[in-house]
């Protein structure tokens, strides 16, 4: 059986016709324009008007529900009702909401984790356009339940009518779970990061903070977000906490989707009806697969952390196929054994995990008492962090220490702790510049390994050097790979081939105390590639090479010395002004928050 929904606009202009077919095969949906060409031609579904806004008709108030179904139902006995269309994962954007200026709204969610934080969006952004918002409460309510299944259970007009009469007022501190607790962000970020290492072992402190940002940033509206960082728990033997960290993690982000070896297919159309958070453990068994069957999913991954990347697909639809581009933009998290594709490393957060000593205690986890604990966490998460209006940074404020890769991928975590206040900006670029280096120090790349090797062997050494020479001094490095590549030092042949992906060759020059030229190479030839490719070496300034618009001031910036901000006296992100080391408020040059450190 289809059924087909009419979306129009408040005057009643028809704007999209949504289609439903149920059969033995299970629920199939799909949009059409007008003029019955399939899609929506370009318009997103969050610019769509609200569900039956045409029959609003003058009223005074209106109830806010999910679907068309919902909105239907509680139509039919006569309440003043309008539906969101984006789905669970979307928000209507403040086109739609506009059309509800002035009214009073009653939210009703679904019963369960994701309704109550879309319902708890939308409540969000009708601040300033409704004259009041209020949330109705089912007490009764089954798992998933929503307003259609009150009606099928027997409520009538005046029961709805009661339940509207007892909503209570919106205001912000609704949640996932009832009244949020009263805390602030950066309390919030501490108790989170403090759960964590309650029940995990981390080898670093910076660990624990780098995952609380990432948590908050899942609950961020996902079109505030640029980018998404992928979080990456590696470890190179098992029982070293990355399945722990998934399972605190699943109770604090937000629409959790903890999964192992998913489908291409299965993942991208998850990610674009759900939008969810996903966690894949034992991705070493995805990318350790040699078949080639799985490069969609690393695909999706190395595309999937910024907005607008799609995955298009024709589908069918009626009698025939609709071209669907689904969107793959959503926070993921992996764990796994072993390192990941360097494209997906690049791309991450990674938290390489160690397996605690005997002597270093935690507290043991279970299934209940993680549910049990992390739900306030959750649902303070879900309450605060829609109300930042800003997730971009100024690229001043970012740490220099860090690519530019890598500074984008921390910018909505450093943006969340400016707005946090308090110890928090620190901590994030702390955090930020000691994980960044462990994944440089660490990368799997030979290229790049041997490009920073080069650099240290070069050292005082002379402009020139022999490649016998260079050859020694690279196998003779602590930790080095060079002295046993197959069971042999390196070659001549090998260097020169991984050193001409940066277009370094060797060349013949006369060298004291040789009758003959001798093959080698000279350090100028290195010293684009050195800057390019390298962070800067510690304690130095950038190498030749390096973008010169990047280079830190006079006086290099510091995280021990960029001021707390007091977390009651942010209203927003702040802006850190290197001149000044001090922190304003965007735009107003005379108004400080902290003076000068």
């Amino acid at each position: 059986m289809s059924t087909r929904y009419l979306a129009c606009d408040a005057s009643g202009l028809l704007v999209a016709v949504h289609w439903r077919l149920d059969d033995p095969g299970g629920k199939r949906m799909w949009w059409e324009l007008p003029n019955g060409t399939a899609g929506l031609g370009g318009l997103s579904l969050k610019d769509l008007p609200l569900y039956q806004i045409d029959c609003l008709n003058g009223a005074t108030f209106t109830v806010l529900v999910e679907g068309e179904k919902t909105t239907e139902a509680l139509a039919a006995i006569g309440v003043s009702v309008v539906g969101a269309v984006t789905g669970a994962s979307g928000t209507p954007s403040r086109g739609p909401l506009a059309e509800l200026t002035g009214l009073r709204v009653y939210l009703w969610s679904d019963n369960d984790d994701v309704g109550r934080g879309h319902m708890i969006r939308i409540g969000a952004a009708l601040a300033g356009i409704a004259a009041d918002v209020r949330w109705i409460e089912w007490s009764d309510a089954p798992e998933h339940g929503d307003a259609a299944d009150f009606i099928a259970a027997g409520g009538t007009r005046e029961d709805l009518l009661a339940l509207i009469e007892a909503a209570r007022p919106f205001d912000q501190t609704t949640s996932d779970s009832g009244p949020a607790p009263a805390m602030t962000l950066a309390e919030a970020l501490d108790a989170v990061a403090g759960h964590l290492c309650r029940f995990v072992h981390f080898a670093r402190p910076e660990h624990a903070d780098a995952i609380a940002l990432w948590a908050a940033h899942t609950h961020a509206p996902l079109e505030r977000l640029e980018q998404s960082p992928i979080l990456a728990l590696t470890s190179a033997v098992k029982q070293s906490g990355k399945t722990k960290v998934l399972d605190v993690l699943e109770f604090l982000v937000a629409r959790p989707w903890r999964i192992t070896r998913p489908s291409e297919a299965v993942l991208f159309r998850k990610i674009d009806r759900d939008q969810p958070t996903v966690l894949l453990d034992e991705v070493d068994a995805i990318f350790g697969d040699k078949s080639a069957s799985t490069e969609g999913v690393r695909s999706i991954f190395n595309s999937g952390n910024r907005k607008g990347t799609t995955v298009p697909r024709a589908v069918p639809a009626g009698r025939g196929f609709e071209l669907v581009e689904f969107d793959v933009f959503c926070p993921k998290a992996t764990a796994g054994i072993g390192g990941l594709p360097d494209t997906i490393l690049d791309r991450a957060i990674v938290i390489p995990m160690e397996r605690r000593a005997r002597s270093e205690a935690i507290e043991k986890l279970r299934g209940r008492t993680s549910s049990q604990l992390g739900a306030p966490l959750r649902a303070a998460l879900t309450v605060l962090m829609p109300s930042i209006p800003d997730l971009t940074v100024a690229d001043a404020a970012l740490p220099l220490e860090l690519d530019d890769r890598a500074q984008d991928g921390w910018e909505p975590l450093i943006a969340i702790a400016d707005a946090a206040g308090g110890q928090w900006p620190a901590r994030a670029r702390a955090a930020a510049i000691a994980i960044f280096g462990q994944r440089s120090s660490t990368d799997d790349s030979h290229q790049l390994r041997l490009l920073a090797d080069t650099r240290e062997v070069f050292g005082d050494a002379p402009a020139f050097l022999p490649t016998v020479i260079l050859r020694d001094r690279l196998t003779v490095l602590e930790a080095s790979p060079w002295g046993d590549v197959r069971g042999k030092p390196i070659t001549a042949n090998y260097l020169a081939r991984l050193l001409k992906s940066f277009e370094i060759r060797p060349s013949r020059e006369r060298v004291a105390g040789e009758h003959n030229p001798v093959h080698g190479y000279r350090r100028s030839d290195f010293e684009d590639a050195w800057g390019r490719y390298l962070p800067a070496p510690t304690g130095t300034t950038d190498t030749t090479g390096t973008d010169r618009s990047r280079e830190a001031p006079t006086k290099p910036l510091s995280v021990p010395d960029v001021p707390d901000v007091p977390a009651h006296a942010v209203d927003g992100p702040l802006v850190y002004d290197l001149a000044t080391a001090a922190w304003r408020l965007p735009g107003d040059d005379s108004e400080w928050v902290v003076g000068s450190a």
